[in-house]
C-alpha cells in the first residue's frame, strides 16, 4: 500500500510533509527519497523509498506519491504613509516577508498614485502566485506651506487710514524652485496704525488652497501725517481806490485751514497792507493755527497810503503750515492828490554858487534857497569840480575821473508837497559817464531805492556841446516823479544821479580825464491840500427814535475844494431793538484828507419813554407788548400767553423776546391774586424754541407745581 503524504505549503521541503500509512510485504518504513526538494506550488509525484527493517535478507524499494503544496502566507508591513504635497505622486512603502514578494497597490482603491493632499486608504496585495497576503493603512498627504522669498511692499497710507487703504504690490511665495500662485493680505486690515514706520503681519493664501496652507510675513507700512490744507474764500479782490497818500477802504477775504503744522504768514504786494482786525495794517501779518486748523479767519486788505499813483496791482501770498501756498491777486487805482499849485522848491544854475570842489552849494531860485543842497561825490581823490560851460549860461557844475558809483546829489524838503518833478541838463565827454539811475533816501541817507534809469543824451552818437547862448534842448532830461508817494509830505529827501556802468559816452571805458557836468537843475512839486472835511451832523445828538420808526439820516460832508471824495456812514440801528446805537461818519476829501464824526441814536419804547404807557389803548402795557413780540401800537392780543394744567404743573406758555440784554421776563407764582410777595421759587423753564422766521425770540414753557394746593397763580413780571 502506497502511503500518504502530507500537504506542506509552499516553500517547505519534502521533508515537511509527513508520510503515513503504506504497507510492504516484510517490515519497514518509508522515507522521501529526497527530503530537501522544495516542490513547486500544486499537486505533484514525488519519490519515496522502502526501507526494510531487514536490510540484510531485503533491498530497499522506491515508489512515487501525490504530493499537495499550497500557497504560502505571506506578510506585508506599510511605512511612508505621511507625506506633504510637492506636486509629484506619493507611494507608500511596501516590505514583504519573505522579502522581494511581488505586490499590488490600491489609493481608494485606485492604482494611480495620488498627488494631492488628503488622506487615502492604501490596500497592499501580494501578487506573486506562491503566496497570499495583504495589508492596509491610510496614506496622509499634507499640505505643503510655501515659502516667501520675496515680501510684498505695501504702499504709504495717511494717518486715520486702516491698513485696507495700503495697497500691497509684488511678493513671491515658492515650494522648492516652483513659485506658488496666490495674494497676499493684511491678517488684520481694520488696524489703524500709528504715524510713522511700523511692522505690519500680511498673509499669503495661494491660489490652491487645497494643497497649500496659508502662510503670514511682515511689512513695513508707513503713515503719512494728514496732508495740511488751506483755502481761500475769494480769489481776488479788485477795485480799490485811494488819493495819493491815503489808504484805501479795505476789502476782506478768509483763510481756512486744516492739520497745519506751523503759522501761516500772509505778506502783501508793494502798494498794499494787510489786517487781522481791519484796524492795524502792515505788510505782513501771522495767523496761528488752533490744534491746526483755522477756521474761516478774516483778512482784510487795502491800499497803503504809500501806494503809488496810477494802477496798482499784485498778489497776496498766504503760505505756510505746511499747505499748498494760494495766492489772492488784487488791483487798484492810486489817483493823484489835488493840488494848489506848482511849487519850485530848487533850482541850481550855478551862475553864482560857481561850483569849485564837491560842494554843497545853494540853489540859486526856489522856495528852499536856504536849505536845500547839492553836491557832487567821486570815489577819487584825484577829481578836479569847476564851474565849466552851461548850456545857455556860462556855468554848470562840471567833474572828471568818473568811476561807478559817483554821484550827484540833491537834498531837499517835500514837506506840504507832491507831485515831484525833476529835470536838469547833462552832457559828458567821450571818456566820460554815460549810464545813471535816479534814486532817493527818505532816511537821511540810511538806505536808498532806485527811481529810473537813464543815458546821457548824445548827438549823432557823439557828446552834445554847449554854448553860452542859446540852450540846446537836446541835453535836456525831464523826469515826472509824481507817482511814487513814498517822496511826497518828506522833511528831508535826497535825490542822486548815479553812475551805474563803467561804459563811457563813446562806448568805450570810462578814463580819468573823462567828464560830465549838470545845468540847469529844477525840482518842482505841487503844494499839497490839508484841510479835511466838514462833517456837519443836522439833527440832534443824541438822537432819539420812537420803536418802529425808520431813521433817515440828516448829515452831510462838505469840504474846501468844493467836493468830498467819499462820505461813508457805519454802524447799525434796530429799530425794533430798545437801546443806544452809534453811527460814525468819515468823510475823505480828494487830497485824502479825512474826518470822522459819531452820532448816538437812542430806541425808546414810546415818545414818551414810559414803559407802563399804552400807547394804543388796548390794556396791554406797551413795555408788555414789545416784550411778548407785539407792536406797542398795534394790537398785539394775540401774544398774550396761554396757561395749561399739565401731570400736577401749571403751565405757562408765551412769545420771549431775547434780544434786548436789558429785558427780564421772569414768570412768578402764588395762591393769591392779592398777595404782594409772588415768588420765581419753584417756576422753572422747561423749554424754549427759536420762533422761526422771528430773529431774536423763541416759545418758552415755564411750570410750577400745584399738587396739593387749594389754588394757584402763575403771571409775568417784565421789567426793563
Amino acid at each position: 500500500v502506497i502511503p500518504t503524504a502530507s500537504s506542506i505549503v509552499y516553500g517547505q521541503s519534502l521533508s515537511s510533509s509527513i508520510l503515513s500509512g503504506g504497507s510492504a510485504s516484510v517490515a519497514g518504513t518509508f522515507t522521501w527519497v529526497a527530503p530537501s526538494v522544495l516542490p513547486v506550488l500544486g499537486v505533484s509525484t514525488q519519490s519515496v523509498i522502502f526501507n526494510p527493517t531487514d536490510t540484510l535478507s531485503y533491498n530497499t524499494v522506491t515508489t512515487s506519491v501525490t504530493l499537495n503544496v499550497t500557497v504560502a502566507s505571506a506578510s506585508l508591513s506599510l511605512s511612508n504613509l505621511s507625506q506633504t504635497y510637492d506636486g509629484t505622486a506619493k507611494s507608500v512603502t511596501v516590505a514583504t516577508v519573505p522579502a522581494g514578494l511581488s505586490y499590488t497597490l490600491r489609493y481608494n482603491d485606485s492604482v494611480i498614485s495620488p498627488v494631492n493632499s488628503g488622506s487615502y486608504s492604501v490596500v497592499a496585495t501580494v501578487s506573486d502566485p506562491n503566496y497570499s497576503g495583504s495589508a492596509t493603512g491610510t496614506l496622509t498627504v499634507s499640505k505643503a506651506t510655501p515659502t516667501i522669498t520675496t515680501v510684498p511692499t505695501a504702499s504709504s497710507i495717511t494717518y486715520g487710514q486702516s491698513l485696507s487703504d495700503s495697497v500691497l504690490s509684488g511678493g513671491q511665495a515658492k515650494l522648492g524652485v516652483n513659485n506658488v500662485p496666490g495674494a497676499f493680505a493684511f491678517t488684520t486690515p481694520s488696524t489703524l496704525p500709528m504715524l510713522g514706520t511700523s511692522s505690519q503681519a500680511v498673509m499669503f493664501t495661494p491660489s490652491d488652497v487645497g494643497n497649500y496652507n496659508v502662510t503670514g510675513t511682515t511689512v513695513s507700512v508707513t503713515v503719512n501725517p494728514v496732508p495740511a490744507t488751506m483755502s481761500l474764500s475769494k480769489s481776488s479782490l479788485t477795485g480799490f481806490t485811494s488819493v495819493s497818500g491815503t489808504a484805501s477802504a479795505s476789502q476782506s477775504y478768509t483763510v481756512s485751514g486744516t492739520n497745519l503744522t506751523s503759522n501761516v504768514v500772509l505778506t502783501a504786494p508793494t502798494g498794499y497792507e494787510v489786517s487781522l482786525d481791519n484796524s492795524t495794517f502792515g505788510g505782513s501779518k501771522t495767523l496761528v493755527p488752533t490744534s491746526g486748523s483755522l477756521a474761516a479767519v478774516s483778512l482784510y486788505v487795502r491800499l497803503s497810503a504809500s501806494a503809488v499813483t496810477g494802477a496798482v496791482s499784485g498778489t497776496v501770498v498766504n503760505a505756510g503750515g505746511g499747505a499748498t501756498t494760494q495766492n489772492l491777486t488784487v488791483n487798484g487805482t492810486v489817483t493823484p492828490k489835488s493840488s494848489g499849485g506848482v511849487t519850485s522848491l530848487a533850482n541850481w544854475t550855478f551862475e553864482t554858487s560857481l561850483p569849485s570842489n564837491f560842494g554843497p552849494y545853494a540853489p540859486e531860485v526856489g522856495t528852499q534857497t536856504a536849505t536845500a543842497q547839492v553836491r557832487c561825490v567821486h570815489a577819487s581823490s584825484s577829481t578836479s569840480y569847476a564851474a565849466n560851460q552851461g548850456n545857455g549860461s556860462a556855468k554848470s557844475f562840471w567833474s572828471n575821473t568818473w568811476a561807478v558809483g559817483d554821484y550827484y546829489e540833491f537834498r531837499i524838503s517835500t514837506l506840504g508837497l507832491s507831485g515831484l518833478q525833476l529835470s536838469f541838463d547833462q552832457t559828458s565827454s567821450g571818456g566820460g559817464p554815460r549810464d545813471f539811475k535816479i534814486s532817493y533816501s527818505t532816511n537821511g541817507g540810511a538806505s536808498f531805492s532806485d527811481l529810473r534809469t537813464y543815458a546821457v543824451p548824445v548827438s549823432a552818437g557823439a557828446a552834445i556841446v554847449w554854448y553860452p547862448s542859446p540852450v540846446n534842448p537836446a541835453s535836456s532830461l525831464s523826469f515826472d516823479l509824481s507817482s511814487f508817494g513814498a517822496l511826497n509830505n518828506q522833511s528831508s529827501l535826497i535825490l542822486r544821479l548815479v553812475c551805474t556802468s563803467s561804459t563811457s559816452l563813446s562806448g568805450g571805458s570810462l578814463s580819468g580825464s573823462g567828464s560830465s557836468r549838470v545845468d540847469n537843475v529844477l525840482v518842482t512839486g505841487f503844494s499839497t491840500d490839508t484841510t479835511p472835511p466838514v462833517i456837519i451832523l443836522n439833527g440832534s445828538n443824541p438822537e432819539t427814535l420812537v420803536y418802529g420808526q425808520n431813521y433817515v439820516d440828516p448829515a452831510t460832508a462838505s469840504d474846501n475844494s468844493g467836493s468830498v471824495a467819499t462820505f461813508a456812514i457805519t454802524g447799525r440801528i434796530l429799530n425794533t431793538v430798545l437801546g443806544s446805537y452809534v453811527l460814525t461818519y468819515t468823510a475823505t476829501d480828494g487830497s485824502g484828507n479825512v474826518s470822522t464824526a459819531t452820532r448816538t441814536v437812542n430806541v425808546v419804547l414810546n415818545a414818551s419813554n414810559s414803559n407802563t404807557a399804552d400807547s394804543d389803548a388796548n390794556g396791554l402795557p406797551d413795555l408788555v407788548e414789545y416784550a411778548l413780540g407785539g407792536h406797542p401800537t398795534g394790537n398785539s392780543n394775540q401774544i398774550l400767553p396761554s396757561v395749561s394744567e399739565e401731570g400736577g404743573n401749571l403751565r405757562v406758555t408765551f412769545e420771549a423776546r431775547t434780544n434786548d440784554p436789558g429785558l427780564t421776563i421772569q414768570p412768578v407764582a402764588n395762591s393769591s391774586l392779592s398777595s404782594t410777595s409772588w415768588s420765581s421759587a419753584g417756576v422753572s423753564k422747561i423749554s424754549s424754541i427759536p420762533v422761526p422766521g422771528k430773529d431774536g425770540f423763541e416759545t418758552q414753557t415755564w411750570e410750577t407745581p400745584i399738587t396739593g394746593a387749594n389754588r394757584k397763580f402763575i403771571k409775568l413780571d417784565i421789567t426793563k
